[in-house]
């Protein structure tokens, strides 16, 4: 692939066939290059694609004001998401967690610390990202040889919450929310102390993540399963019970009235919690 311009020594972008604008991360790699030079293969470390000109420019900043160590472990740590936990994650995490990276460390070596006031939320109701967050803080620590506080793995995994759902930190506050409310409320009703290392505690806890996102968004599931409704209501009558008082209580405090699906979905999850509460 040929060169479109060099970004600074160590990152050049290039195109590719379908005109996606590529930015390579390698030691060097943009040493002595021109535009119309073909890009080095061997000094490729980091490869990812922005997708529009903003990002592009954005991104080109960032390498103006940060030393390239703070964007090659956030590459680091982006890559182990997509690898180990199959996220789908958008442009803008290449920007914001280098970004971060930075600023963290910065903060450290001036003996600042910023205390997470989710940070309990965070690591109950976003196991994935705040295992992320833990091996960024590693990544960071063999690179820089701090070690940040247990807060930091609550800031960084937010950054994949955010590039995961494209939401604004302000949404996923309230996300996080929804999420606690609805289940301290749900556990309350049907006095279990589930197994939160179950895998049915994750589906479960997975399935309101995504429920309070619809909520958010203000959006519903089609409501058409009025069969299987009615066989779920006979079968798991408690469990149907809840969910019904669940939507109450949604519809009262977020103003969100759940469908007929919504509540279908939730006695099916509540059904598996309840009958593996010990798994």
């Amino acid at each position: 692939m040929k060169i479109s311009r060099v970004l600074n020594t160590n990152a050049v972008l290039s195109t590719d066939a379908d005109g996606n604008e590529i930015v390579f991360l390698g030691s060097g790699i943009g040493f002595k290059s021109r535009p119309g030079d073909t890009v080095d293969e061997a000094k490729i470390e980091k490869r990812f694609t922005l997708s529009n000109q903003k990002q592009l420019t954005r991104f080109q900043e960032l390498l103006d004001h940060i030393p390239s160590e703070y964007i090659f472990v956030a590459e680091q740590a982006i890559s182990f998401a997509i690898h180990f936990y199959n996220m789908k994650l958008n442009d803008s995490i290449h920007i914001s967690l280098a970004d971060h990276i930075h600023n963290s460390v910065e903060n450290a070596r001036l003996g600042i610390q910023i205390p997470n006031s989710l940070l309990l939320d965070i690591r109950q109701y976003y196991p994935r990202e705040y295992e992320v967050g833990q091996q960024t803080i590693t990544f960071i620590e063999d690179k820089f040889g701090i070690r940040l506080a247990d807060d930091e793995c609550g800031f960084v995994a937010m950054h994949f919450v955010n590039a995961q759902y494209g939401s604004e930190n302000t949404n996923v506050k309230k996300i996080i929310t929804f999420v606690r409310d609805v289940n301290n409320f749900i556990l309350k009703k049907l006095n279990v102390e589930p197994n939160e290392d179950s895998l049915f505690y994750h589906r479960y806890m997975t399935h309101l993540n995504f429920f309070a996102q619809r909520v958010a968004g203000n959006v519903h599931y089609d409501d058409n399963n009025d069969i299987e409704l009615a066989l779920l209501k006979k079968h798991y009558k408690k469990e149907y019970q809840v969910s019904c008082d669940v939507a109450d209580y949604i519809k009262k405090n977020y103003k969100f009235k759940p469908n007929k699906d919504e509540i279908m979905y939730l006695t099916i999850h509540l059904a598996h919690l309840t009958q593996h509460n010990n798994l």
